[in-house]
């Protein structure tokens, strides 16, 4: 696992017992941008796959026995683009806090933007793209990810 963003990240991430975060891995803790309120919250038991990006400009909160599968990208920040005279990467960070629930599935390749809830016990399919949040115990998928059913149809 990689983390990158200020020499005394500890205090900016806390991870709970019996988690399994797999290798390659990588934590942006963006806590010397502009803006930022970065914390990155991982409960109990959370299992991260393989080369997953979890960036963290504002918090992101994962609840307890959530599984995420490889080269997931879950992210709590956008590039600012207003200006047309300056270059996008110059322009700083724009974001909102993420929050996944307890018992969520998260499938391989998934992308999850900035604002987005997602409740407890949901499934997110392989390769979705996650823009509007998400209740509990729906299934979403696609791109952008929408409801495809629910845990009890």
């Amino acid at each position: 696992m990689e983390i990158r963003g200020p020499k005394s990240f500890l205090q900016y991430i806390d991870i709970g017992r019996e988690c399994v975060i797999e290798r390659d891995c990588f934590f942006w803790i963006a806590a010397e941008e502009a803006g930022s309120n970065p914390q990155l919250s991982i409960g109990k038991g959370v299992y991260i796959g393989r080369n997953c990006y979890l960036g963290a400009f504002q918090p992101v909160s994962i609840g307890r026995d959530t599984l995420i599968g490889a080269y997931s990208y879950i992210i709590s920040a956008n590039h600012k683009f207003d200006d047309p005279n300056k270059l996008v990467k110059e322009q700083g960070y724009v974001g909102a806090p993420i929050i996944i629930g307890s018992d969520v599935w998260i499938g391989c390749h998934v992308v999850i933007l900035p604002g987005v809830t997602i409740g407890d016990g949901a499934i997110i399919a392989a390769g979705a793209v996650v823009t509007k949040s998400v209740p509990s115990y729906e299934i979403w998928g696609g791109v952008p990810a929408k409801r495809l059913g629910a845990r009890s149809e």
